[in-house]
């Protein structure tokens, strides 16, 4: 028994039918319009490449201040150092 032309258009249509169920698309409405409609909200490429320079550039900055910052902690923890230092040497008491 071999497979007639109806039957493979039967065999087309159902699996047209239980694609469209699958992918819940809307009578009349192709994957195409689906994919659209989901990807509608994302970037461009230069829309997206743009917000990522401004994020890096950001980002460099904030490290670069961080290691700003850690180098004047480590400057005021030296200081500290030293003026304790010279305290103890004249026997100043600190409260």
């Amino acid at each position: 028994m071999s497979l007639t032309k109806i039957d493979f258009k039967n065999i087309e249509e159902l699996f047209k039918t239980i694609l469209n169920q699958i992918l819940n698309l809307e009578p009349g409405q192709t994957l195409d319009d689906k994919l659209d409609e989901k990807i509608g909200h994302l970037p461009t490429k230069e829309e997206f490449y743009t917000k990522e320079d401004e994020v890096l550039k950001e980002l460099k900055t904030v490290r670069e201040e961080m290691a700003t910052l850690n180098g004047l902690h480590e400057k005021v923890n030296r200081h500290e150092t030293q003026i304790e230092e010279v305290q103890n040497k004249l026997g100043i008491q600190t409260v």
